[in-house]
Parts: C-alpha cells; sequence; structure tokens
C-alpha cells in the first residue's frame, strides 16, 4: 500500500547557481500506480542514470521484487515522517536497501508551510531531511560548502518559487518513451502523489505574495531548489 507522507540561517550564496538553467528535478505522479507497478518503474527510471530517485511517499506494503528494484537501482531515497515523537516510515526491508532516507516533515507559520527543517535529533542520531538528503547524493560538492551551516533544529526558509507547470512532470505512461532517458538522466527525480484532495495539499506562499494549495511533493521540490539556488536561508 502506498501512503501520502508529510506534515505539519545565513546565505552561503546569494547568486543562484543555477539561474537561468533548468530547474534539475523531474516529478513523477503515482497516485494511481499499483503496487505491483512500482518495481518495473523503478527499474525503467534507474536505466536512465538519475542522479537519486526520491520516494516522497511511504510505503507499507513490499515483495521481493519492490526490495530487489530498490537494492539493484543503489539510487532510492525513502521518506518518513515523526508523529508524536514515533518514526512513521516504509517497511523496514526497503530501508535495508535503500540509498538513505529523509524526514518529510515541514516548519508551519500560522497556516502555511514556510520552512524545513535542515535536521532533528531523534533517538540520539541526527536525522536529516529529504532536500538535504537528495543535495548530499545530488551535489556532495554544495553539501559540503552547507554543512557547517547544518544546526540541529534550526528551520530553513523555502523559497517557493515554482509551481508544477515549471518542472519537469512526467506521466507514468511516458516512462515507455523511447527519449525518456533524455528527460530522466542525471536528474533529482521525485515520485509522489500529483492529487489536489485536502490530505495531499498544504498551503504555501509563493515568492509574488500570492497563496496556494499545492501537492506536498511540490514543498520537496521547491525546498531543494532553494538548496541549491539560494543555500541556508534563515527562517524569520
Amino acid at each position: 500500500m502506498i501512503l501520502s507522507c508529510g506534515s505539519s540561517g545565513k546565505k552561503s550564496n546569494p547568486d543562484s547557481h543555477l539561474q537561468g538553467k533548468i530547474a534539475p528535478i523531474a516529478l513523477i505522479g503515482i497516485d494511481e500506480l499499483q503496487q505491483e507497478d512500482l518495481p518495473l518503474m523503478l527499474r525503467t527510471i534507474s536505466n536512465c542514470n538519475p542522479s537519486v530517485i526520491a520516494i516522497c511517499v511511504l510505503i507499507n506494503e513490499v515483495d521481493s521484487a519492490l526490495v530487489s528494484s530498490v537494492k539493484n537501482s543503489g539510487r532510492v531515497l525513502l521518506g518518513y515522517t515523526i508523529v508524536d515523537n514515533r518514526v512513521i516510515e516504509s517497511d523496514a526491508k526497503l530501508k535495508r536497501v535503500s540509498l538513505g532516507r529523509g524526514f518529510m516533515d515541514y516548519t508551519m507559520r500560522g497556516d502555511r508551510v514556510a520552512g524545513n527543517l535542515v535536521s532533528t535529533s531523534f533517538g540520539g542520531t541526527i536525522e536529516y531531511s529529504m532536500p538535504i538528503t537528495i543535495l548530499q547524493h545530488h551535489d556532495k560538492e554544495r553539501f559540503i560548502d552547507l554543512f557547517e551551516q547544518l544546526i540541529p533544529l534550526k528551520p530553513y526558509k523555502i523559497n517557493f518559487t515554482r509551481r508544477l507547470e515549471d518542472f519537469d512532470v512526467v506521466d507514468d505512461s511516458e516512462l515507455d518513451s523511447p527519449s525518456i532517458c533524455e528527460r530522466l538522466k542525471g536528474k533529482i527525480v521525485l515520485l509522489g502523489r500529483m492529487d489536489s484532495s485536502p490530505e495531499n495539499t498544504v498551503e504555501v506562499e509563493f515568492q509574488t505574495g500570492e497563496r496556494s494549495r499545492i501537492p506536498q511533493i511540490l514543498v520537496v521540490a521547491n525546498s531543494t531548489l532553494t538548496l541549491l539556488e539560494s543555500g541556508l536561508v534563515e527562517l524569520d
């Protein structure tokens, strides 16, 4: 079963090093995906040599085919959340064979998502958020640049600059296209729900000042771009 995941600084480089470039992120919705189809999807994506594949939902029913596809990929990151001091995550068999994991919880300002924690301490260990974990594996040089600024429990501001249509959104039917690898090679690939249901959307404020409810996968995308473009900007 696939479940939704998520709940409710100093600038290291004020100049966007992605300015004028296409965002290195592709989004793939898995709303209608049957559990048995996920292993094939992961194998297809992995064959295109993406940078990482971040699964932004919880998966609590697995079989040997899914475990094998995650292990053989070597690129899969798993999301999890912390509720009432309890870690809620995908099946442990996936965790053991994944590249890493990152928590999907946000920092709220009133009724809207405004930031993302760098990391949190849980069970005596430091846990990174999903965007930080993505950065660690996608752009190690950038991660090292920011590492000294990573303060546990310190939230950084998410710059909501891009909407769903500003990303390369890949329909699962397009994965059969001969040209799909041109779109996915070297990219950060986010898998998650795209639907606009209340339980899957959160309210944010875009840089234009407009407020809107967006899918949680778009929070991860904008948060990751903030790290790549602006670094760790302290949340007011």
